[in-house]
């Protein structure tokens, strides 16, 4: 591969979500001898049938990316395909193929000629079931491969979303805490509305509260297309006149340090906050917020069931995520740079 190379990473950017913009600069970053231009899906159709022209292979990464709901940057990677385009997806998960009979058919017959690697074992055992006949690689979670996460458990920076900034310390288990609430928005058709996560999220403050004194509430939206609206108004019928309750944009620093509990929904800002030794509560919505690989046991999860689930059950030990990583970064490398 050449220096002129051009490759296109594919991914949800530039929408401030935490885990996608990581897994994109962790792309970017073991694609450092190539041209590399992020494309995002709403693409002007001239300037993307000019990239693709020119590109060399094309890179997917991100989270959820292929699920019944919707189908995986089918207006990229069907022109691209036609071009006979190299394609990598680059440690996804898969949740199921989508429902609908044509966008599923134009899924099947990307992922048919694609060469494909996945983060969790469900992922794979599902790739196994609609293609059989091929080859599966599971690797580690891309977003861990950033170099953020090089140094110690604790140690560590922020730079995939400016506007948090890491302040790691002693924990501090006990004490009046800063709650920081950053949940996501729920549209229609996926069986769980941003009123029922309103409720839950409340029912995880409520937790918190057991142990906790909270002197300050701030609440702002996750990522850009996110709306903290829904949430706030329900968290200020029963706090507003306990605690300073604040209402901040998606643009507004937040500083995460051992005063600071999270409480979220997004999987990946969780994983970043248990790394780095930041009290979090990861509020799930499905399969994937339920059984995340974790590192770290400053949190828990608020299962679909009510249940409070501690992250310590679920967590393994940073030697074993760097054997991982190790592993998985060769594995990648090899996925990502061989030419065809």
């Amino acid at each position: 591969m050449t220096s002129s190379s051009l490759i296109l990473l594919v991914g949800y950017a530039g929408k401030g979500n935490f885990g996608d913009e990581m897994m994109i600069e962790a792309a970017a970053g073991l694609l450092s001898g190539s041209t590399v231009r992020i494309v995002e899906g709403g693409i002007p159709m001239g300037k993307l049938l000019s990239l693709l022209w020119q590109a060399e292979r094309i890179v997917v990464c991100g989270g959820h990316v292929i699920a019944p709901r919707h189908g995986s940057y089918l207006r990229v990677l069907i022109p691209a395909l036609l071009m006979g385009k190299a394609i990598r997806f680059v440690s996804i998960e898969m949740s199921g193929m989508p429902r609908r009979r044509l966008t599923r058919l134009l899924q099947w017959l990307v992922l048919a000629k694609a060469d494909i690697s996945v983060r969790t074992a469900e992922s794979a055992a599902i790739l196994r079931q609609v293609m059989p006949w091929k080859a599966t690689r599971q690797v580690v979670d891309l977003f861990y491969l950033h170099p953020a996460f090089d140094g110690s458990p604790g140690r560590g920076a922020l730079p995939a979303v400016d506007r948090f900034r890491l302040e790691p310390g002693p924990a501090q288990p006990q004490g009046p805490c800063h709650l920081i609430v950053l949940p996501r928005s729920f549209g229609r058709g996926q069986g769980y509305n941003d009123n029922q996560n309103a409720a839950r999220i409340a029912d995880a403050i409520r937790h918190v509260a057991l142990n906790r004194e909270i002197h300050k509430i701030t609440v702002s939206p996750s990522a850009n297309v996110d709306d903290a609206e829904p949430c706030f108004r329900h968290i200020s019928n029963e706090w507003s006149n306990r605690v300073e309750l604040t209402l901040v944009p998606n643009s507004a620093p937040l500083t995460l340090d051992p005063g600071t509990v999270v409480i979220t929904n997004r999987l990946h800002l969780a994983k970043a906050c248990l790394y780095w030794g930041i009290e979090v509560i990861l509020v799930s919505y499905d399969r994937k917020t339920e059984a995340p690989e974790l590192v770290g046991h400053t949190g828990s999860i608020l299962q679909l069931d009510g249940s409070v689930l501690p992250a310590a059950d679920l967590a393994i030990s940073p030697a074993l995520l760097d054997a991982r990583r190790h592993l998985s970064l060769q594995a990648i490398r090899r996925q990502i740079q061989v030419t065809t």
